[in-house]
């Protein structure tokens, strides 16, 4: 089962991909205030598992179906409102979230001209 919890994310996974991205994203774009705020973070192998060492380590461990999840995925964008809610969206394979990634590129690039 995938855990939900209240606050800032919709799941408990979506807060330790949060937790990661503060040691650094791939990719950033957009600020809270006029566009929201946009980041990749690389999940793969190296991010599984440093969200399952971080998850021990709170002595939350992930549950079966959360670790497969994160180990299945290869990335996920994070996109940050100015109301400090984080939502994730996560990505099988680089092409998708880079796919993905060039929109919202265009989208925030749209945005930061218009302003």
């Amino acid at each position: 089962m995938i855990r939900t919890c209240r606050g800032k994310f919709n799941t408990v996974i979506d807060g330790y991909v949060y937790s990661l991205s503060l040691d650094g994203c791939d990719n950033e774009a957009g600020d809270v205030a006029t566009t929201n705020y946009y980041c990749t973070v690389r999940l793969g192998r190296e991010g599984a598992k440093a969200i399952l060492d971080e998850a021990a380590r709170d002595s939350d461990a992930l549950t079966l179906e959360e670790a497969k999840f994160i180990r299945s995925h290869y990335g996920a964008i994070l996109e940050e409102n100015n109301d400090g809610f984080v939502s994730v969206s996560y990505f099988k394979t680089k092409a998708a979230l880079d796919k993905k990634w060039q929109t919202i590129e265009a989208v925030v690039s749209d945005a930061e001209d218009a302003s």
